[in-house]
């Protein structure tokens, strides 16, 4: 049984380290794209690499972020499935995809608008 629960959580960790490098790589290819950047060879190398990283996310909703989050997804994507909890109500869920949202997600999400919208006010983030 701790065999079966160090594997899960080997996996998790992998899973949202994935995650995170597929979403970096894919908010530079969006930059790139929106200052005109964006060459077809580029756009060859980038679009296989979109498709993997939208194949591991959905992965990563159905398989870690439920048990992270203790919270079925209704949504298909590891975004949706923060944005609707920090829209939810006042709660450790909401902390936790806060925590997501301003330290994984907004931090990196390139110029212009931020990946995850974070209602203003919101609550203080936990101290480091």
């Amino acid at each position: 049984m701790l065999t079966l629960i160090l594997d899960y959580a080997l996996f998790a960790i992998a899973g949202i380290l994935l995650l995170w490098f597929f979403y970096i790589g894919v908010m530079d290819l969006k930059s790139a794209r929106d200052a005109g950047m964006l060459t077809t060879a580029a756009k060859v190398m980038g679009y296989p690499f979109l498709f993997v990283g939208l194949a591991v996310d959905l992965i990563v909703n159905l398989t870690i972020a439920p048990v992270i989050f203790l919270d079925l997804p209704r949504e298909t994507t590891v975004t949706g499935h923060i944005q609707r909890l920090v829209n939810g109500p006042a709660g450790w869920r909401k902390t936790l995809a806060l925590w997501f949202a301003v330290n994984l997600l907004n931090s990196v999400s390139g110029k212009g608008t931020p990946h995850i919208d974070i209602p203003v006010p919101f609550p203080p983030l936990p101290a480091k």
